[in-house]
């Protein structure tokens, strides 16, 4: 035990410094590949968060499970969606990686890079070889576009829309849309771009709150005369 206890420590200090050849080395030495580091992260998590696909190949060829959740609830597709790493995103799907595994608040890998604006990740997990659900929502009804809309990712609401299918006017939890959410954040440029691909100006909330109200409620008064513009009723 104490031999494997220093090989799972030599491995999470290998993998911490991308270091290919010591991570074989502690890994032919005895090391488990699903080890995790003192802060309870997977050495799978670190390793697809780095991008460093030798070490994640290395790791996944000696047996690590590529959807062990880390202390945090990530997994390590997670981890890479969202530090942008799209080679190792596709290699954790050939691995058997599902890409819509989700953490325990429903949020998925594609939740994660939209939100951090990874565009790349966003493309590798939305395309055909990896086949991730656009539509997926999280505990709270919050799908990939609106995260993107509260985000303000004006590139990313259009690809989400227009190549990838995601629906402009999906009602999440207490019935807000990307709309409402982009407005409640005060972003101009988002609240453009989802009304020119056909957002409902007049949609409700469950507090009857149209996306104008959001905007007034959380201090937002500079997009209101833009909603004003567009159609919406005061």
């Amino acid at each position: 035990a104490q031999l494997e206890q220093e090989a799972n420590a030599a491995l999470a200090f290998a993998v911490s410094k991308l270091d290919e050849d010591k991570t074989k080395q502690a890994l032919v030495l005895g090391a488990d590949a699903d080890a995790t580091d003192a802060d309870h992260h997977t050495v799978l998590s670190l390793a697809a968060s780095s991008g460093n696909c030798g070490v994640v190949r290395e790791l996944v060829n000696s047996g690590a499970n590529v959807e062990n959740l880390s202390g945090n609830g990530e997994t390590p597709m997670t981890s890479a969606a969202k530090t942008g790493q799209a080679q190792v995103i596709m290699l954790l799907v050939e691995a058997g990686a599902d890409p819509d595994k989700s953490d325990a608040n429903g949020t998925s890998p594609l939740h994660c890079a939209v939100a951090a604006g990874m565009e790349d990740a966003v493309d590798t997990l939305l395309g055909e070889a990896v086949g991730a659900n656009v539509h997926l929502s999280d505990v709270s009804g919050k799908t990939p576009l609106m995260a993107a809309a509260a985000a303000g990712r004006v590139k990313l609401i259009e690809s989400l829309i227009k190549h990838y299918g995601a629906d402009v006017n999906a009602k999440g939890g207490h019935d807000e849309t990307p709309l409402s959410k982009a407005a409640a954040a005060g972003e101009n440029m988002a609240i453009d771009t989802l009304l020119k691909y056909g957002a409902e100006i007049a949609s409700l909330n469950t507090d009857g709150e149209t996306a104008l109200m959001s905007a007034a409620k959380h201090g937002h008064t500079t997009v209101i005369p833009q909603l004003i513009k567009a159609g919406s009723d005061l």
